[in-house]
């Protein structure tokens, strides 16, 4: 895709994530797959954020589990850091690379390809992060150099021996980059505006692929970025053609907006009933649209599937109560490496939805809580009966 039509996608995906970011919700699983083409009559690219079966209160990560699928998986899970809203910004970094690209950005075939090209690309992770991850050993060790102890990648025969899991050889036909800059040679250069737009947008990836999460752009900080605000491109009139397509590709800041969070209170400008402060587990209702939606692209009919978690409302009911309160599903205990090479990426965890069964809103889950409840009264009340006869 051309700069400009990946555009309008960053940003209004940023204020999708701005607008999580306000209630605390973390995604965890950002890709392609998951945003969804608005079909409309006008000439904007209108998109929409959909699947939250993996998303949590951000206040509940636990981290050292294997979130997010292979490649768009961001370096602090990998080493098994503690991670924040931040990797949903990573996720949402690779994705509009791939679409850059037509391809996945890192090899998504090995664990260990892909950690490779991270560190091809982007360089090694600081001194703190390889020294607390903790799944650091499972791609680095240290050596002894004239410096002293220092990190280095594993060999692919160290990483088979220590993970026996074989590493696979590099794709012949994926090239060799160095950094993100070569990026922006890929394709012909058409014209002056148009590299200059692709120069731009290469720096916006810079900051949404950043190794430290603290470093990495926010959404709110994102939006400010020259790319999506177009202030780099030529305001001249004999030479805006560039502009006037870009802008005619952007939705009405009417459509997205999102006014900024007061006292835990979070707002959408189009909205008129406000939405009061989000409890620490947050309460996600399903909205029904009318509005058919197209993918971005499509998981192939062929492509391995893991179960859903948390199909059974019972089972639900039995996590912790940060959780079940929010009707937020549990994360199995290590989620598949497999994914395809191309952009068609396998779906992490979660299989189709289930169009015809609604979300059961707060107000149903207090019901069957209540109802659960009684029968565990009962069943306590029996036991203590027959313990005394």
């Amino acid at each position: 895709m051309y700069v400009n039509q990946i555009r309008p996608i960053a940003k209004q995906m940023l204020v999708a994530l701005q607008r999580l970011q306000s209630l605390g919700i973390t995604h965890n699983d950002i890709k392609p797959d998951n945003v969804m083409l608005v079909n409309t009559e006008e000439d904007t690219l209108q998109v929409k954020l959909i699947d939250f079966g993996q998303a949590h209160p951000s206040s509940s990560t636990t981290h050292g589990k294997w979130l997010q699928p292979m490649g768009y998986r961001a370096p602090e899970v990998c080493l098994g850091l503690p991670f924040t809203e931040a990797i949903d910004m990573w996720g949402l970094g690779y994705m509009l690379a791939n679409l850059y690209l037509n391809t996945n950005l890192f090899p998504v075939s090995c664990e260990y390809l892909m950690m490779k090209a991270m560190v091809e690309y982007l360089g090694m992770p600081s001194e703190d992060q390889l020294l607390f991850g903790m799944h650091t050993k499972r791609f680095f060790c240290q050596e002894a150099d004239e410096f002293g102890l220092g990190w280095r990648l594993l060999t692919p025969e160290e990483y088979s021996d220590i993970n026996r899991v074989k590493a696979k050889e590099w794709p012949t036909w994926r090239p060799h980059f160095f950094s993100l800059d070569d990026l922006l040679y890929i394709y012909e250069e058409e014209d002056a505006e148009e590299f200059k737009d692709r120069t731009e947008f290469i720096d916006f990836l810079k900051h949404l692929l950043t190794l430290d999460e603290e470093k990495r752009f926010s959404p709110t900080e994102a939006l400010q970025h020259p790319f999506i605000r177009m202030s780099h491109l030529s305001q001249d009139p004999d030479s805006s053609d560039y502009l006037t397509t870009a802008q005619a590709l952007m939705p009405t800041e009417a459509s997205h907006s999102v006014t900024p969070v007061k006292d835990g209170e979070a707002h959408v400008a189009e909205e008129a009933d406000e939405v009061p402060p989000t409890p620490a587990s947050s309460q996600i209702t399903h909205i029904e649209t009318d509005v058919p939606k197209v993918p971005l692209s499509h998981v192939n009919d062929d492509n391995e599937r893991v179960q859903e978690p948390c199909q059974d409302l019972g089972k639900e009911l039995h996590l912790p109560a940060t959780q079940s309160d929010s009707g937020i599903c549990s994360f199995p205990e290590q989620f598949p490496n497999h994914c395809d090479e191309g952009l068609e990426c396998v779906s992490s965890v979660n299989g189709p939805m289930v169009e015809d069964v609604p979300f059961p809103t707060p107000k149903r889950f207090k019901n069957i809580r209540r109802f659960f409840s009684r029968i565990q009264k009962m069943f306590f009340s029996c036991c203590c009966s027959s313990m005394q006869e």
